[in-house]
């Protein structure tokens, strides 16, 4: 494939954003605060504990089993909320922000554009430092 050395055409901005969309991640699907407990009440040993517990209980050992329940309860309590709030860090890791301006050579002229504006095919000037703002070549070093 050979490059244009002016860039792209208005013309063929909006062809290639018609085409392949805009340069926007799209976040993943979020499990919800239901699912996720539900989850960590439904694991094997779990639900195994729960069960000795319930055993316990019905053979008279009602100190023993409430004494495994509070242990399945803190396991799942504190397996969930680790989960939750490393989830929130990595949504805040995975945070972009689409307005940051980049260099884009259009038309033969170097223009500011957003992230989320830049589309296959620009030619973006990256400098020392700078993030690259979407998959690319790299066509002069």
């Amino acid at each position: 494939m050979k490059d244009n050395p002016f860039g792209l055409t208005p013309t063929q901005v909006e062809e290639n954003r018609t085409r392949h969309g805009r340069n926007v991640l799209e976040p993943p699907p979020h499990k919800s605060v239901w699912k996720l407990a539900a989850e960590k009440f439904c694991e094997p040993l779990i639900l195994i504990l729960a069960l000795a517990a319930l055993i316990s209980m019905l053979t008279g050992g009602f100190v023993e089993g409430t004494g495994i329940l509070i242990a399945v309860l803190l396991s799942a309590g504190i397996g969930f909320f680790s989960e939750y709030r490393a989830g929130r860090a990595f949504d805040i890791l995975n945070r972009t922000d689409d307005e940051v301006p980049f260099k884009v050579c259009r038309n033969g002229v170097l223009i500011s554009s957003p992230r989320a504006e830049i589309v296959t095919g620009d030619i973006v000037r990256v400098e020392a430092g700078e993030e690259i703002p979407a998959d690319a070549r790299v066509l002069e070093s």
